[in-house]
């Protein structure tokens, strides 16, 4: 009888080892195959966030470069970089521009042909009230030699942020 009860207990014991080997094989399989697959889920997720902010990006930097050369090839702004009219000023950069949603717009400055600040200004679009331009902007507008057909554009991180 006490053999039986032995040959019992080791099969038994045997049989609860084997379920726990198979318990912690299954958890470390399942693991691994569930983190692999929602990693790569994570992976393509992210990588359409990307694509989307890129068009974004891309989208806003269109309108704005079309923006600007409505601007710049506007006869008045013209005339008012060559004579720095202030009438100019009060009837055509008034708040109300960088309030526009189309826009999108902290600040605006205008440079005459030798790269020289004739006007400058800076908007928080949230408190909606005037501010400095950030100072950082100015190191990136001077003369960059490149010929007046080619253009930088783009973001650029200033001690002040982007």
């Amino acid at each position: 009888m006490s053999d039986l009860k032995s040959i019992r207990k080791k099969t038994l014991l045997f049989i609860l080892g084997a379920l726990l080997v198979f318990c912690v094989g299954m958890l470390l399989l399942s693991r691994s195959v569930m983190l692999d697959g929602f990693l790569d889920l994570e992976t393509q997720d992210m990588r359409q966030q990307i694509s989307r902010v890129r068009k974004g990006v891309a989208s806003y930097n269109d309108a704005l470069d079309t923006t600007v050369f409505d601007w710049a090839a506007w006869d008045d702004a013209y005339d008012f970089v060559v004579t720095k009219d202030k009438r100019f000023v009060e009837t055509n950069l008034v708040d109300e521009i960088f309030q526009d949603s189309r826009l999108r717009l902290n600040f605006v400055i205008f440079l005459d042909a030798a790269t020289k600040v004739v006007f400058e200004k800076g908007y928080d679009r949230v408190k909606n009230e005037e501010v400095p331009v950030p100072q950082g902007i100015f190191g990136h507008l001077a003369d960059t030699g490149l010929p007046a057909d080619k253009v930088k554009k783009g973001f650029l991180a200033l001690p002040e942020g982007l």
